[in-house]
C-alpha cells in the first residue's frame, strides 16, 4: 500500500527475502508495474462483480461502494504511478473496462440516462468516487455513510427522470 516501499519492505512484508525478488524483478519498477497490474486485474474482477446485477440502481451502487473501496485501498499507489505505469494508463483508456461496458449497455438499453455521454456519466462516478475519499480523509464522512451517499448521488443523476 505504500508507493515509496522499497524492496526490503516488499520482501519483509511478503515473507521472502530480498534475493527473492530480486529473482523475479530486476528492479525497483519491474516489481511496482508487475504489483499494479495484479491489483488491476483485482480492481477489474471486483467490478465486474459490482456491475453484475441486472436492477441498474443495485448495479450503480454496486459499482459506487467497490470504486470507493478500490480508491480507499489502492489510491495512493495509483496517484504515484498516474503516468508512469503502462498498466495503469491501458487500465483508464480502456474501452472494455467493467463500468465503461455496464455504462454503454444501460444507456443503450434505457435503464440509465441517455440524454448523457458514457465518458461525461464515467467522470461523474470519478468526481463523486473522489469527493467521497476526501470526505473520508478529512474526518467529516465515514466510509459507510460516505458510499450511502456516492451511491444516492449517483442513482439520482444516473437513473433515468
Amino acid at each position: 500500500h505504500d508507493p515509496e516501499a522499497g524492496v526490503q519492505e516488499v520482501a519483509d512484508a511478503s515473507g521472502v527475502g530480498r534475493t527473492t525478488v530480486y529473482r523475479h524483478f530486476p528492479d525497483r519498477e519491474s516489481l511496482l508495474e508487475a504489483v499494479i497490474a495484479e491489483i488491476l486485474d483485482r480492481s477489474r474482477r471486483e467490478l465486474e462483480a459490482a456491475v453484475a446485477d441486472s436492477d441498474p440502481e443495485v448495479a450503480i451502487r454496486g459499482l459506487s461502494a467497490t470504486s470507493v473501496d478500490l480508491a480507499l485501498r489502492f489510491g495512493r499507489l495509483f496517484a504515484s504511478r498516474d503516468g508512469a505505469s503502462v498498466a495503469y494508463e491501458a487500465f483508464k483508456s480502456d474501452e472494455s473496462s467493467p463500468a465503461r461496458r455496464f455504462l454503454a449497455s444501460a444507456r443503450e438499453r434505457s435503464r440509465i440516462r441517455t440524454d448523457m455521454p458514457v465518458a461525461w456519466m464515467r467522470s461523474v462516478i470519478q468526481a463523486v468516487t473522489f469527493t467521497a475519499i476526501e470526505e473520508i480523509g478529512e474526518g467529516a464522512l465515514t466510509e459507510d455513510a460516505a458510499i450511502r451517499l456516492a451511491g444516492d448521488t449517483l442513482v439520482s443523476i444516473l437513473l433515468p427522470r
